[in-house]
């Protein structure tokens, strides 16, 4: 699957508000990624004109396609599919300290909320026996160290398949580059 590359500040600005990336995780959650924006609203407790708005500015920059309706009790509802749930920020020379700092913003805000919902997929799962590790460290890596990082697990997770003996382990990674060069000892701090 291909990445999303989000260019603009347009883009930027609506992918990157929290209630949107709920409706993106939502609809990645979905079988094919397909759904009518009345499930979406069901599965996030909400009403579908609310959807139906972020969704529509979801498909005004071409991450949400119309799929397919379907009649349902003389309804005809539609179907949506989400391009992809791979997203790239790329702003191309946009290497100026408030584009980079609003960047960082929205990047801690997207892993502020995940981290919220995954407190509450911890305290639904507290009875099973299940294991949740959540960790975050820093790295401190050339480009050439990255790219290794990036191809040995994308690696691992093609071979991998399941076997006799193993059990299924979901795992995410979200790859934050502060882009700050360390170029020397006195910027290690």
């Amino acid at each position: 699957m291909e990445e999303f590359v989000v260019s603009t500040e347009e883009e930027f600005d609506i992918i990157y508000q929290t209630y949107r990336m709920r409706i993106i995780t939502e609809y990645s959650l979905c079988p094919n990624m397909t759904a009518t924006f009345k499930q979406i609203a069901d599965k996030l407790g909400d009403n579908s004109a609310k959807v139906s708005y972020h969704g529509k500015m979801l498909i005004k920059i071409g991450l949400l396609k119309y799929n397919h309706s379907k009649n349902i009790n003389g309804i005809t509802a539609k179907y949506y599919k989400l391009v992809t749930d791979r997203f790239k920020i790329d702003f191309g020379d946009k290497d100026d300290l408030i584009t980079q700092k609003r960047i960082l913003k929205h990047k801690t805000m997207i892993i502020m909320d995940s981290l919220d919902r995954m407190k509450h997929i911890v305290g639904d799962l507290e009875n099973e026996q299940r294991f949740i590790t959540l960790a975050s460290n820093d790295l401190y890596l050339t480009e050439e160290e990255l790219d290794h990082l990036k191809n040995h697990i994308e690696e691992l997770t093609k071979k991998n398949v399941p076997r006799p003996g193993t059990r299924k382990i979901t795992y995410y990674t979200i790859w934050i580059d502060d882009n700050i060069p360390i170029e020397d000892e006195s910027d290690v701090n």
